[in-house]
């Protein structure tokens, strides 16, 4: 999801694309990955 995210705010994909890609496996597909390093969760509130 974070690599969609950097996609987004690059430009290079759009909301309507993300939502395709959720709605429909054989939509289109993120071509950036993040990798998972660095990411911690920190507090959970209720």
């Amino acid at each position: 999801m974070m690599g969609v995210l950097v996609d987004i705010g690059r430009g290079d994909w759009t909301i309507e694309q993300l939502k395709e890609s959720l709605e429909n496996f054989e939509g289109p597909q993120c071509k950036h990955i993040v990798p998972s390093s660095g990411l911690n969760l920190h507090k959970v509130s209720f």
